[in-house]
């Protein structure tokens, strides 16, 4: 399971950047979305890689969850654990508003931040 997480991050994390890169604003809302998830599947499988059970009927943690699983179970990363975990909770807020706010701006700098926190929170999980 951990390695299929990898899978999904590491699928996110490219389908974010491209559409980035594209400079197409019709895309910058999925690309802030694919961010996101990159960063969910990250987390998910470091979670699970040291034993965190997850929810009967889910295969990852919840959203609302997510930061304080990586606070309170991800302790090897010391004091990084706290920068995650924050920019789990900016990246899902970005989330939020590019996929149920459609009347808010949503375009290439909100996109670039995005990719720029899911950048960061990999080099923060790296090796884990």
């Amino acid at each position: 399971m951990m390695a299929m997480w990898k899978k999904v991050a590491d699928d996110n994390y490219a389908a974010a950047s491209t559409l980035v890169q594209s400079s197409d604003p019709k895309y910058c809302r999925s690309a802030v979305n694919r961010a996101y998830y990159a960063v969910y599947a990250r987390a998910a499988g470091a979670l699970m890689k040291r034993g965190v059970a997850m929810p009967v009927d889910r295969e990852g943690p919840t959203h609302a969850k997510l930061p304080s699983l990586i606070e309170n179970h991800l302790i090897a990363m010391k004091g990084s654990r706290w920068t995650v975990s924050e920019y789990v909770r900016r990246l899902y807020k970005f989330r939020l508003v590019a996929d149920y706010r459609p009347s808010d701006d949503m375009g290439d700098t909100e996109a670039r931040n995005a990719l720029t926190l899911m950048g960061n929170v990999f080099h923060l999980m790296k090796g884990f």
